[in-house]
């Protein structure tokens, strides 16, 4: 309980997806005419997250673009690529191919929140990815891609009463591999017409999501109900 003006206080900020939630009709105008593009409707979202399952545990990266968008945070989750963090080569290959930017740049883990401690040294809950955390050391193998050069990470906690989707995922993808973690980072858009992996902003419109992911070597895009793949697909990471 904290005090406030002399009064006591149990407010706590739940969320920061703040942004203008997509309208499907806007999401089905973006993928009007996408003759170049594998449009699946899974039926429902088991069906979806099976689906991005599938890519996930196949070695391929797939961005993620539900719902409203984050505002201050990055790559909750609404806005995100996420990848399998088992695979160090994956680190530098969204890092080179993807963000267009040094090898070393680091990029975040986000795992169910139960699960945290078991992987992380983390002391409180991580909704807004503000923490960094080490990395316990028995956990580091599994992590590869998701661990800083010094032995941490930037942790993303995701609660049984947070989004059900990516609830869903981490769970899925625990039961498929025996981890309850993925790799996350942010999925941006335009800069002076351009799309660009690292220096924009994150995408806002269903429009700006279609963009950046053809020009993006990603493998997938979720954007619920709808999930796309490329008839000419990108390279898998080594």
């Amino acid at each position: 309980m904290t005090e406030l003006a002399g009064r006591d206080s149990a407010f706590r900020w739940a969320h920061d997806y703040l942004g203008p939630a997509p309208q499907l009709a806007d999401i089905e105008a973006a993928l009007d005419g996408a003759t170049d593009l594998i449009v699946e409707h899974p039926r429902g979202r088991d069906a979806l997250c099976a689906r991005m399952l599938d890519l996930l545990c196949s070695g391929r990266v797939v961005g993620l673009f539900q719902g409203r968008s984050e505002f201050g945070p990055r790559a909750l989750g609404h806005r995100s690529i996420l990848a399998d963090p088992r695979r160090e080569r994956m680190r530098d290959w969204i890092n080179a191919r993807i963000k267009e930017r040094d090898w070393f740049h680091p990029l975040a883990p986000i795992v169910a929140e139960e699960r945290a401690a078991q992987y992380f040294d983390l002391q409180a809950n991580s909704p807004f990815m503000q923490f960094t955390a080490p990395v316990r050391s028995s956990m580091m193998p599994l992590l590869a891609a998701a661990t800083h050069v010094n032995g941490t990470a930037r942790v993303q906690t995701v609660g049984p009463a947070d989004d059900p989707l990516l609830r869903a995922l981490l769970a899925g993808f625990e039961v498929r591999t025996g981890v309850p973690v993925l790799l996350n980072t942010s999925l941006r858009g335009e800069v002076s017409g351009e799309v660009s992996g690292n220096a924009g902003p994150l995408v806002e419109t269903p429009q700006e999501a279609v963009a950046a992911f053809r020009h993006l070597q990603l493998h997938g895009l979720a954007m619920p109900p709808y999930l796309l793949t490329k008839k000419h697909e990108p390279a898998l990471p080594a």
